[in-house]
């Protein structure tokens, strides 16, 4: 008689996720830093230290998000949950920058896709 278990993985590696999370975080720090200044976004309303700062958050906190569904989890789930998860704070500070007054369409269009990049870390892990 076999039985199936759907179990927690196996092989949880930090290790493996570090080595993903990490540079991924890095990447959409530097990215994100680099939108706001070729976009020239107004640093009065988004300076340059919060983007790089929120970007690092972000980040980390997939990391750890990442580590810590993946070791009660099913890998499967893990992802399912993560990407769930990313969707759902996408659309929450989706609003943000149409909220701020006096900028541009551009400003706009820009700060989404630095929301877009700052989900890298989080996006990259699932895969």
């Amino acid at each position: 008689m076999t039985t199936t278990t759907t179990s927690p993985i196996t092989d949880w590696n930090i290790g493996r996720i570090l080595r993903i999370g990490a540079p991924t975080t890095v990447g959409a720090m530097l990215a994100n830093a680099l939108l706001a200044t070729l976009g020239n976004l107004p640093t009065d309303i988004v300076p340059l230290a919060a983007v790089v700062g929120l970007t690092f958050a972000g980040g980390f906190t997939a990391i750890i998000g990442y580590a810590l569904l993946s070791r009660f989890l099913t890998q499967k789930t893990t992802n399912r949950v993560m990407l769930a998860g990313v969707v759902l704070v996408l659309l929450g500070f989706a609003y943000n920058p149409f909220t701020i007054p006096n900028v541009t369409v551009l400003t706009v269009v820009i700060l989404q896709i630095m929301h877009l990049v700052a989900a890298l870390p989080a996006i990259r892990l699932t895969r």
